[in-house]
């Protein structure tokens, strides 16, 4: 629980602004959604991220008034609480004094003047006033560095919404209702929830939860709608408590690719770390932690066990020496959870895959008589140190050396096998079985005789060096379907059968009538075309 929710009593009026309509924000909201290119780019999203936030306190010309200065390091907590869990970190840059008795109550056109005069260039200004109109609180803008918040709000949610509009938020019920003038309403089934409301689609339509929540924080408004009351960039007043993870992309990446916002980026907070090996064995592994404060809670999955742990450090062990699967490590933090994804013991042959390097698909067929590159991976995105490889029926070639990942498969039989194994610090894994299925694609047939008079036979045509007898029956692996087609000069299809490759596949043509005709050979999606002549 957050020690500053004991300080929240003395803010009761706020409530009493909440339930009798006052408006809570006054950032402007009748702009465009910034969609700027990186909006949906989630590799951003998962990085650490640290801005600078630079307080003012305005206070009258004599000096007096004003928040209490020993109460920013609170702001600042208060800030990290709600926006740590989703890697984004406040760092106090500084803080000053405004003597100036114009700006101690604000108007919307003093907070112009006031950030024009006082704003550093490289941090989220924030303000802090005696009153500012009807707001709690306001943003310059959305996308912006500078808002103001009446002091009586800046220890409640408030604060943490106007920075989300800083960092590129509008209200949950943007187009809907609270007086937002801008934007398009979402549908209540979020169909449209990408271009209209707060243009982020895993916040529900929101119509206005203003005065609309009991005290158990549910929304009572009704109409169909199912609004988070306690989402912060709603006006669920002291509810509020989260952002969701869509919110927090765009907040993330609006950060690290908006010119203005990439200038409040810092380097001075303390971001916590998880870090150690991604495999444990049974045999005592060591996790540090930086920068995780000084109460630290740990967890492991069930298939790991604790030797010791500290407020820096856990040392683990897999709970056996037959003891093979995924885990985790888990740092329980004040404000968030750090997790360490790790792979325990040798690793598992059913883990193990074959996928094409260029598109990381699964490889499950390869063709006949072609040169395919393949590579290894597993599963649980843990990358072996080393590889072994067991190849019969095609020739292989490794771009680099025998223990790597890649190989190049050329199989010269319908009939082969490729097995491999992997290395990690626990040992080897037992063999895997990945062998794909070999069709022919881009192989040739021959037709003969051609002319013909009576019968033709097809055959595929097979590499000098194959060392399986493709007409073995009783070989599964070379019972693939073939179908074969016979159309006459204009286009009539005039005979149709279907074979197994590895069968003899005839065709009798003895009633056809002499002439051209062309015949089709089907295998999957590869078909190979012969003219053939009958006389």
């Amino acid at each position: 629980m957050r020690t500053k929710k004991l300080l929240l009593i003395i803010f009761l009026n706020s409530c009493f602004l909440f339930k009798l309509g006052a408006q809570e924000c006054g950032t402007p909201t009748n702009g465009v959604n910034q969609d700027f290119s990186y909006m949906t780019n989630s590799s951003t999203s998962e990085a650490s991220i640290c801005i600078n936030v630079f307080f003012h306190i305005v206070r009258q010309s004599s000096g007096t008034g004003g928040f209490n200065s020993s109460n920013i390091d609170l702001i600042v907590e208060d800030l990290n609480e709600y926006y740590n869990p989703y890697s984004i970190y406040i760092h106090k840059q500084g803080t000053d004094f405004i003597d100036n008795s114009t700006y101690f109550d604000l108007t919307d056109s003093e907070f112009n003047s006031l950030i024009n005069q006082y704003s550093v260039s490289n941090s989220i200004n924030f303000y802090l006033v005696n009153s500012f109109l009807t707001y709690a609180g306001k943003a310059e803008n959305i996308l912006s560095k500078n808002l103001a918040v009446v002091n009586n709000h800046a220890l409640s949610p408030t604060s943490a919404h106007e920075l989300g509009h800083c960092l590129n938020l509008w209200h949950t019920h943007h187009g809907l209702g609270c007086g937002d003038t801008g934007g398009c309403a979402e549908s209540i089934n979020g169909s449209n929830c990408s271009t209209c409301g707060d243009f982020v689609c895993d916040t529900p339509a929101d119509p206005c939860v203003l005065g609309q929540y009991n005290l158990n924080c549910q929304y009572t408004g009704g109409g169909g709608y199912n609004p988070d009351v306690t989402n912060i960039m709603s006006y669920g007043g002291l509810c509020r408590n989260h952002f969701t993870m869509g919110q927090a992309t765009r907040m993330k990446n609006s950060i690290q690719g908006s010119s203005l916002l990439q200038q409040v980026i810092g380097n001075s907070c303390l971001i916590p770390k998880l870090t150690g090996s991604d495999t444990v064995c049974y045999s005592n592994t060591v996790y540090s932690l930086q920068n995780g404060g000084s109460n630290v809670t740990w967890q492991v999955s069930s298939n790991l066990q604790i030797v010791s742990s500290s407020n820096t450090s856990i040392t683990v062990k897999a709970m056996s020496s037959l003891t093979q699967g995924s885990g985790y490590i888990k740092a329980i933090l004040q404000y968030q959870n750090l997790q360490k994804d790790v792979w325990v013991g040798k690793f598992l042959p059913l883990d193990l895959r074959l996928r094409d390097p260029s598109t990381n698909n699964p490889v499950y067929f390869i063709c006949y008589l072609q040169s395919t590159t393949v590579k290894a991976t597993h599963d649980s995105g843990t990358v072996p140190d080393s590889w072994q490889w067991s190849v019969s029926g095609a020739s292989v070639t490794y771009p680099y050396s025998s223990n790597n990942s890649l190989a190049t498969l050329h199989p010269y039989s319908y009939n082969i096998t490729v097995k491999i194994k992997a290395h990690n610090d626990c040992g080897w894994s037992d063999w895997a079985d990945v062998t794909p299925d070999v069709i022919p694609c881009g192989m040739y047939f021959t037709v003969s005789p051609n002319p013909a008079q009576s019968e033709i036979t097809i055959t595929p045509v097979e590499s000098t060096t194959d060392e399986a007898n493709i007409s073995n029956t009783n070989d599964t692996q070379n019972r693939i379907p073939v179908d074969i087609e016979l159309y006459d000069i204009t286009g009539i299809k005039v005979k149709q059968t279907a074979f197994n490759m590895g069968d003899p596949m005839t065709m009798d043509v003895s009633r056809l009538r002499n002439g051209i005709y062309f015949l089709k050979i089907i295998v999957g999606d590869y078909i190979e075309t012969h003219q053939l002549v009958i006389h």
